[in-house]
């Protein structure tokens, strides 16, 4: 019933692997190249040039007011919410539901760890369900029955 999809899947793989590694010698010797090499130092002088410029124009703000030194600059003002995590969050239990999100991933492993104990609360059921594992070596499948090493 398989066996033709588990060839066909081996063939895939094997040929993914053979143009995996041309990709990845390729990206290697592109990323070793002085092509690469001064798009990176370009983009790294654009960064600090950008850094400096606007640490300029903050600090001629802070001294002036003035929102804009230069056509191309504006000095914006952003509104930056603070408050105290745990003091935020008692609120939000209370007050702002919407903003109490669910870290699932957390909680399921904590579910998994007190299933274990038989400590589930009564609103969490465990149940075993059927997971399709497909082996990651299929090369014993492939026609030629020969072995990549």
């Amino acid at each position: 019933m398989f066996e033709d999809k588990i060839e066909k899947l081996a063939e895939l793989r094997k040929e993914f692997e053979e143009r995996e590694s041309d990709y990845k010698k390729a990206k290697l010797d592109f990323e070793s190249s002085f092509v690469y090499k001064n798009y990176k130092d370009c983009e790294l002088k654009i960064s600090e040039l950008e850094s400096k410029i606007r640490d300029e124009a903050d600090a001629n703000f802070k001294t002036t007011g003035e929102k804009q030194p230069h056509p191309a600059i504006e000095v914006q003002q952003k509104l930056v919410i603070c408050y105290d995590g745990a003091t935020a969050l008692e609120y939000a239990k209370t007050e702002l539901k919407q903003a109490v999100v669910l870290d699932k991933k957390f909680f399921d492993g904590t579910m998994r760890e007190w299933h274990k104990k038989n400590q589930l609360p009564d609103f969490v059921k465990a149940e075993s369900v059927p997971w399709v594992k497909i082996d990651k070596d299929l090369t014993p499948f492939l026609e030629s029955g020969e072995k990549k090493e």
